[in-house]
């Protein structure tokens, strides 16, 4: 999301006269609304589109007090780059399969505070090819994962589901070992 940092969206915009300093002085009259400028600063009307705008990816983690504002807005321009912005893995899990990271741990084999520790601090490096394993996703996901890939997780998901069904139904059998491939 390009954040439009321009008069009309600045908060220093008292109809049309500005109360800032930037392009325009204290008490001019803005004559272009759509001018960039170094002294902008947020309106209220913008702040609600930008906030309703937000990916989940950004948005949660803003909501929940993990990011400022100011790092939420330089994510959402990071986002519309080609790798996108980096995301924490076990809310990417939680989103896409479902499964919050409380309940990770039994999945995983592992007590839910190590999935915790692991959400907040990121995931030891022992931990890391089990974890990948499990999950179906590639192991450098829990080093680092982008906003881009996450359609990548996706097929992950399908791959993880699968899997489980064959453990849950089959035994693991040739049959669904021909399916996962």
């Amino acid at each position: 999301m390009k954040i439009s940092k321009i008069c009309k969206t600045c908060e220093f915009n008292f109809d049309g006269i500005c109360a800032g300093k930037g392009i325009y002085g204290y008490g001019e009259k803005i004559t272009d609304m759509s001018i960039e400028c170094n002294g902008w600063g947020i309106s209220l009307e913008y702040y609600s589109e930008v906030i309703n705008g937000m990916p989940w990816y950004i948005k949660e983690p803003f909501e929940r007090g993990k990011i400022y504002f100011n790092e939420a807005l330089h994510k959402l321009e990071e986002d519309d780059t080609e790798k996108g912005t980096q995301i924490n893995i076990y809310d990417a899990i939680e989103k896409i399969y479902g499964i919050p990271w409380w309940e990770l741990g039994e999945i995983l084999g592992v007590k839910h505070t190590v999935v915790g520790y692991a959400a907040c601090r990121g995931t030891i490096p022992r931990r890391k090819k089990k974890f990948a394993s499990i999950l179906c996703i590639p192991e450098r996901f829990f080093d680092v994962i982008y906003s881009k890939e996450l359609c990548e997780l996706e097929k992950c998901k399908k791959k993880f589901h699968i899997i489980s069904w064959c453990f849950m139904y089959c035994g693991y059998d040739v049959f669904c070992v021909s399916i996962i491939q």
